[in-house]
This record gives structure tokens, C-alpha cells and sequence, in this order.
């Protein structure tokens, strides 16, 4: 599971795409993706499917590309609601070991395409996200985990920036250090 979540040296690509699946085994175990859950919803299958395999095999062969375009650079409402009970599925599967790692990622996720992605679309003011992610934190305990020093090592470099903002609770400068990263990569969240 570690591997599949990048805390391995042995990096392996963390989507779906990157796995391939029997019809039998699936079928077996009734492993489908939860409809409801529009964030991180790969992960969760993938961990379900980890936690029922009695083996897996891996390969270093490139088998597809990924283009640069998809579904992360567009905006969905639901993504606050998405995490928080992703995060919730993810307990029930008990992963506690990499529950620090998930619970920052999604909380930069949050920041990044929740609320980043409203300031964007002018529907929040900066200070009203601060102000928003601020409750979130609090109602939902993400507190223990941004306080861990070496949570984010193994996240994207952006993630780790927005790590230490989160940390030291400097909201308002990471959401202009967020909207100046999806200016520069030409991020609309349309």
C-alpha cells in the first residue's frame, strides 16, 4: 500500500491507469468505484483492491502515456464533500499507518482545488477561504497532522509548500502563492 501511495523509494505511478485488474477478481469481491466520491476515488479502489489481493505483480514496462489534460484541472463543487468522506473511507480500510500522508494531501487538495478554485472563479474573497478552511480544519482534525514535520515528504513539491503555509497558518499568503502557481500554469478551473 505504501508503494501505491509514493512512500517507497521504488516510485510507482499512483492512478488507476498504472493497473490492471481479472474481471474475476473484481467481480469476486465486488470492487467497483463509489460514485459518489469525485476526488481521490482511484486511491480508494485501489487501496480496497490491495487490501483482497493475495498477490500482485509488478513491472517496470510503460504500457500507456498520460496526457496533461484531466479531470484535476477542472473545477467540481463537490470536491469538499468528495475528500472529507474519502478521508472517512479511508479509516474504515484501516490504513492508519499512511493516514498522515492522506490527511495532508487532502488537505493541500482542498486548498488547491476547492478553495483555490473558487478564489479563481470569484466565488470567495481570499479572506472568506482563509476564514472557510480554517473551520474545516478545526470540525474535520486535520491540526495533528499539518503539525507533523516530515508529513509531506513524499507529496508534489507544491504540496509540500502549501504543507508548511498550512503549518504556520499563514492562509491568506498561501492562497496568493496557490492562485500565482495556477496563473502561471494557465489553471482556469472553468
Amino acid at each position: 500500500m505504501q508503494m501505491v501511495l509514493g512512500l517507497t523509494a521504488v516510485h510507482n505511478q499512483e492512478g488507476i491507469a498504472s493497473k490492471f485488474y481479472q474481471r474475476k477478481f473484481l467481480l469476486e469481491h465486488d470492487l467497483l468505484f463509489d460514485e459518489e466520491i469525485v476526488i481521490s476515488e482511484d486511491t480508494l479502489f485501489i487501496l480496497k483492491a490491495l487490501n483482497k489481493a493475495k498477490s500482485i505483480y509488478i513491472s517496470d514496462v510503460e504500457f500507456y502515456v498520460i496526457l496533461d489534460e484531466h479531470s484535476l484541472s477542472r473545477f467540481n463543487e463537490k470536491v469538499l464533500k468528495s475528500e472529507l468522506e474519502y478521508e472517512e473511507k479511508i479509516d474504515a480500510t484501516q490504513v492508519k499507518p499512511i493516514l498522515a500522508r492522506i490527511k495532508i494531501n487532502g488537505i493541500c487538495t482542498l486548498v488547491r482545488r476547492y478553495y483555490g478554485a473558487k478564489i479563481i472563479r470569484n466565488e470567495l474573497s481570499v479572506r472568506e477561504a482563509s476564514k472557510s478552511l480554517s473551520s474545516t480544519i478545526d470540525e474535520y482534525n486535520y491540526e495533528p497532522f499539518i503539525n507533523l514535520k516530515n508529513g509531506a515528504k513524499s507529496l508534489p513539491k507544491r504540496y509540500r509548500l502549501l504543507h508548511i503555509f498550512l503549518r504556520h497558518k499563514f492562509y491568506y499568503l498561501m492562497f496568493q502563492f496557490n492562485i500565482f502557481v495556477d496563473k502561471l500554469k494557465n489553471i482556469s478551473w472553468e
